[in-house]
């Protein structure tokens, strides 16, 4: 049995903006090692390949873990199709197997606009979720440091072109898109949803929290670019290590599981996400000011060692402490939607829209073993929860697994 769940036609078209946003992305990257290779930039070209090639490996092997589940349901023309003629496996090893899934998104929420159906066990919000995560996924794999890179050039260049300062600034935009698009799709899971003013709220203080942790980590990276990869590798195994302390089990593959572990470690570099079981907010609070501190430190940095070698380096467009000042407020600024979201927004005692064969449509979902999962503890396994586990398909536990972490 599964959740019969109707998308809202905003979700729909904040799915195909996705979509939509997803190519151009892809242009801006496309953009980038061109230019490089016109500047004869071969250092920053090669690096900027590889991390576009590294990122979409990994989204690629995530796309097919989760395409070879035995309950996936493909109820889209296109990757119906390409299923019974076999060829899943050779796009993704040829990296076209995200390129697959966008085009089944874009057809189911377009069906979803002009038909309003309701498809089985929800799948148009499953397709959703999946793609929101993968590509979530590939703007702090990819985009994110591609950003970076430009950011150091832009910072290197006396006289930056304005076309490059838009496409940064609307790089970072797309990554608190992705972040937003992600959130969006966990709320369709609440029954009760303020949809608009929440959105909103949570979208402003991640463009501007996010903008600042990756201009933080350029600013370190153009004047200290071996020790930004030094300070990338050790923070991002404390995070890898902290999320496997706790346990993380989103996916259904213990090799899947390490690999997201490794995702979600990188994820945290960048943005605080709520990747793992029993978020609090003790534990927000601590990434916080780890966070925090750790950017503070990037910035300190960069400051001093502008000062030590001014003569050496090229002036910038605008005054150090007038950056640093901008960068502070946009922290701030941040750090109070974040709190006002938390306060007035956030669902303090959530209401699940999945609903189980043995409650009544009008009672709210309680944590039942289903909706709970694989987090339910050995001795509490009943042959009535097992029976209950098998009828939910692997995707609908990833969501439901993903709405608890947030809402939970």
């Amino acid at each position: 049995m599964g959740s019969q769940l109707n998308l809202p036609v905003w979700s729909s078209l904040l799915a195909l903006g996705s979509v939509v946003l997803f190519f151009v992305g892809l242009a801006l990257d496309v953009d980038t090692v061109i230019s490089l290779f016109h500047e004869r930039n071969y250092v920053y070209m090669g690096v900027s390949i590889a991390l576009l090639l590294i990122s979409s490996i990994i989204l690629q092997v995530i796309s097919f873990i989760w395409y070879s589940e035995p309950d996936k349901n493909l109820e889209t023309t296109v990757e119906t199709f390409v299923n019974n003629n076999g060829f899943i496996g050779m796009l993704h090893i040829l990296q076209l197997g995200i390129l697959l899934r966008l085009a089944g998104v874009a057809e189911i929420n377009i069906r979803n606009i002009r038909q309003k159906e309701r498809f089985q066990k929800g799948e148009v919000v499953f397709q959703n979720h999946e793609i929101s995560m993968l590509n979530l996924f590939k703007k702090c794999m990819g985009s994110a440091p591609q950003v970076i890179l430009k950011i150091v050039r832009t910072v290197q260049e006396q006289d930056p072109e304005p076309f490059t300062v838009f496409k940064i600034a609307a790089s970072l935009a797309f990554i608190s898109f992705s972040v937003l698009f992600n959130q969006d799709v966990c709320r369709i899971t609440l029954k009760e949803r303020k949809k608009k003013i929440p959105s909103a709220v949570f979208f402003l203080w991640n463009l501007f929290v996010i903008p600042l942790r990756v201009v933080a980590v350029a600013l370190f990276a153009s004047v200290l670019p071996f020790y930004n990869l030094v300070h990338f590798f050790f923070v991002w195994f404390l995070l890898f290590l902290w999320a496997w302390r706790q346990k993380t089990d989103l996916m259904e593959d213990k090799r899947g599981e390490v690999l997201y572990r490794i995702i979600l470690g990188v994820i945290w570099y960048f943005n605080c996400f709520c990747g793992t079981n029993g978020v609090t907010k003790v534990k927000r609070n601590i990434y916080d000011v780890f966070m925090l501190l750790d950017t503070m430190l990037l910035l300190g940095l960069w400051f001093w060692r502008r000062s030590v070698e001014s003569a050496r380096l090229n002036p910038l467009i605008v005054n150090p402490l007038v950056l640093l000042g901008v960068l502070a407020a946009l922290y701030f600024t941040g750090f109070l939607l974040k709190q006002l979201y938390y306060w007035k927004f956030h669902p303090k005692c959530p209401c699940f829209r999945f609903e189980v064969e043995d409650q009544t449509p009008q009672a709210p979902l309680q944590r039942s073993p289903a909706t709970m999962v694989d987090s339910v503890e050995p001795e509490s396994v009943t042959p009535e929860t097992i029976t209950e586990l098998q009828r939910v398909t692997s995707a609908e536990k990833r969501m439901r697994k993903m709405a608890l972490n947030f809402y939970g």
